[in-house]
C-alpha cells in the first residue's frame, strides 16, 4: 500500500481545499448539435460508461489518515461511473442561456468536492449561445481535485472522455490505487513510521544543496488581492474566444500576447476604479516542469513571477519585455536549486505539515497586512492541440476551455487552451477583486483587439 500515498506536493492540494479555500478545478467542453436533436441524458451517461475500459485511472478516491500521522492515501472507488455523472436542465423549455451557464459554473467553481470525491462530471444540457456553435450545446465540466488532476492532464483526459481510440488514460505522477483500505491499520502504520520519517527528513535537511535562488520581491497590494485569511466567496466566469495568429507583434509567444493583454486590461481597469494602476504588478505564470520525475507527482508546477510593466506605453515593447520575463522565471523554476526545493518539500513528515502549512498562511497575512503582494493575477496556459477532434455521440467539439482555482491570495485568474482551431480564454474572480466582472471582461477584448491591430501604442 505505501505507493498509493500521495506525495506531499499533492497532498498539499487536497489539504488546502479542506481548510481553506478550495483548489479543485473545472476543464469544460462544449459540443454542437448544430440544427440535430442533442444527444439525451441516457445517452451521455451510456458514452461515459462505454468509455470505462480506458478511465480506470478515475476509479479513486482520497482516504485520510486519522490523527494526520501520513498523508493521504489513493483507494480504488467501485462506485459505478453513473453515480459520478450529474444533469442539468435550465429551467425554461428551450434549456439554460450561455449567461446561465456561466452562473453555474461559477457555482461549481465556488464549491468543493466532497471529501471523499476525487472528481465529478457535470452535464449541462440544450445551452443557448454557446461562442463558436452553431446552435444548442451540451456543456460538460468535469470537476477535478489537483491532487489527481493538473493543467498537463487536459489533453490526455479530453482523448479518453471523447476520443476514438482504446488507449487507456494516463496520468502521469499518480500513483497506485489501494485495493483494500483499513483505517486503524493505516493509522497503526503511520504511528509506527514517524521517527523513520523524521529521521529521513533531518538528515535531507542537513545534506540537501542550498537554494540560491533570491526570494521573490514584495509588490503594491491592488484590488485583485484578497485577504488570505478570509473565509469562502462567491465566484464569476467569464470567456472569450480568441484566433491563434495576430495575437501580437511578431516573434512573441501566445502566452506573451495574452499577458500583455491581460497587463493593459488590468492597468485599464485600476484606473477606471480606482483612479490609478501601482507601478509593479505581477502574474504568476503556471509552468509545467516536465523534466522532474514522476515520483514528484502530480503537480510538477512552478510559479514564473512576470512584471506586467503597465508604464510601458507601446505595447509591443512592453510584449518585448514580458517576454525576457517569463523566459527568466521560467529558467529560475527549471533550475537545480527549484527541483531540491520540491524535493525537500515530499520529505516533510505529515507529522510537521499542518505546522508549516500555517507558518505559510501567517506569512501571507502578514505580506497582505503590510500593503504588500507576491502577485496580483495567475495565468495557465494549455497547449491542447489534436482536442479539436473530440466527439460526444457524434457531435462536434465547439469549445474546450479550463479555469485554474484561485488562490488564497489573489482573487483574478486567467485560464487558456490553445487547439488547432483557436484559443479559449477563461476569467475566473471574485467580486471582491472584480467588482464588475463583464467591464474587465470587455476591457480584456478591447486590450487584445489593440494587440492584434498592431496599433503599438495605448489609448
Amino acid at each position: 500500500m505505501p505507493n498509493s500515498r500521495m506525495t506531499v506536493v499533492d497532498a498539499s492540494y487536497h489539504l488546502e481545499s479542506q481548510i481553506g479555500p478550495h483548489l479543485d478545478w473545472p476543464m469544460f467542453w462544449a459540443f454542437d448539435s448544430g440544427g440535430h436533436d442533442a444527444p439525451t441524458p441516457s445517452e451521455i451517461t451510456d458514452h461515459v460508461v462505454g468509455r470505462a475500459h480506458v478511465l480506470s485511472s478515475l476509479r479513486r478516491t482520497p482516504r485520510h489518515v486519522a490523527g494526520g500521522v501520513d498523508y493521504p492515501h489513493w483507494v480504488v472507488d467501485d462506485t459505478p461511473l453513473e453515480d459520478h455523472i450529474e444533469h442539468h436542465h435550465g429551467e425554461a423549455r428551450s434549456g439554460m442561456s450561455w449567461t446561465e451557464f456561466l452562473d453555474a459554473l461559477g457555482g461549481l467553481t465556488a464549491t468543493a468536492l466532497p471529501r471523499h470525491r476525487a472528481w465529478r462530471l457535470h452535464v449541462f444540457h440544450a445551452v443557448r449561445d454557446v461562442p463558436s456553435a452553431q446552435g444548442p450545446s451540451t456543456v460538460v465540466v468535469l470537476n477535478t481535485s489537483h491532487a489527481l488532476m493538473a493543467g498537463p492532464a487536459l489533453p490526455p483526459v479530453s482523448a479518453a472522455l471523447f476520443g476514438a481510440d482504446d488507449m487507456p488514460l494516463d496520468l502521469p505522477g499518480v500513483g497506485p490505487a489501494a485495493r483494500r483500505w483499513s483505517a486503524a491499520g493505516r493509522a497503526a502504520a503511520g504511528v509506527l513510521g514517524i521517527p523513520a520519517a523524521l529521521l529521513r527528513w533531518w538528515s535531507h535537511l542537513g545534506s540537501a544543496p542550498h537554494d540560491d535562488a533570491e526570494s521573490p520581491p514584495a509588490r503594491a497590494l491592488s484590488r485583485f488581492n484578497l485577504d488570505p485569511a478570509a473565509g469562502g466567496r462567491s465566484r464569476a466566469i467569464r470567456i472569450l474566444t480568441l484566433p491563434l495568429s495576430g495575437l501580437g507583434p511578431p516573434g512573441t509567444t501566445v502566452t506573451t500576447a495574452v499577458l500583455t493583454a491581460i497587463s493593459e486590461a488590468m492597468r485599464r481597469y485600476l484606473v477606471e476604479f480606482d483612479g490609478s494602476c501601482p507601478p509593479d504588478p505581477t502574474a504568476v505564470v503556471t509552468v509545467a516542469l516536465h523534466d522532474l520525475p514522476e515520483e514528484v507527482g502530480v503537480n510538477r508546477l512552478g510559479p514564473a513571477r512576470v512584471m506586467l510593466s503597465p508604464n510601458v506605453e507601446d505595447l509591443d515593447e512592453r510584449a518585448r519585455l514580458i517576454q525576457a520575463e517569463l523566459a527568466a522565471g521560467r529558467r529560475d523554476v527549471n533550475s537545480p536549486g527549484y527541483a531540491a526545493k520540491m524535493q525537500t518539500t515530499n520529505l516533510m513528515p505529515a507529522v510537521l505539515y499542518s505546522a508549516a502549512a500555517a507558518e505559510v498562511l501567517d506569512r501571507s497575512v502578514s505580506l497582505y497586512n503590510s500593503g504588500h503582494a507576491l502577485g496580483h493575477t495567475v495565468l495557465t496556459s494549455i497547449d491542447c492541440r489534436g482536442s479539436e477532434r473530440a466527439r460526444l455521440c457524434g457531435r462536434e467539439l465547439a469549445l474546450f476551455g479550463m479555469t485554474p482555482p484561485l488562490p488564497r491570495d489573489i482573487g483574478l485568474v486567467h485560464g487558456v487552451v490553445g487547439t488547432a482551431r483557436g484559443l479559449t480564454l477563461t476569467v475566473h474572480s471574485t467580486p471582491e477583486a472584480v467588482a464588475d466582472p463583464d467591464r474587465y471582461l470587455e476591457l480584456l477584448r478591447e486590450s487584445i483587439d489593440l494587440m492584434g491591430a498592431g496599433s503599438g501604442v495605448r489609448t
